[in-house]
């Protein structure tokens, strides 16, 4: 998640369960891992805004180096001739729901 906003000062992390990082009037916060064991984290933080436009927009991003099944692409042959093929693979993971409160 990435919070912006230069004109109110850095935020002040009350608590959190991940990473975070506070950089030129930008929060950014990451989990690390999540897994059917740890599926969410939060972070609280307190900072000055005259009004509630000061906060947003919000940026949440996610990313996942493999898929959650296990199947992995290693290589690609092109079956008449034999040969392996050039491939680019791109794995992606789509979310069923996120709060922001």
């Amino acid at each position: 998640m990435a919070y912006t906003n230069r004109s109110v000062g850095e935020p002040e992390i009350s608590s959190t369960d991940a990473v975070y990082e506070v950089m030129a009037g930008e929060l950014q916060w990451s989990i690390p891992e999540v897994s059917a064991s740890d599926p969410s984290g939060s972070l609280d933080f307190t900072c000055k805004g005259d009004a509630e436009d000061d906060f947003y927009p919000i940026a949440v991003k996610f990313s996942k180096s493999m898929p959650f099944c296990g199947v992995d692409v290693r290589e690609v042959t092109l079956t008449e001739l034999g040969e392996d093929v050039s491939f680019v693979k791109e794995a992606r993971t789509l979310v069923d729901r996120y709060t922001i409160s």
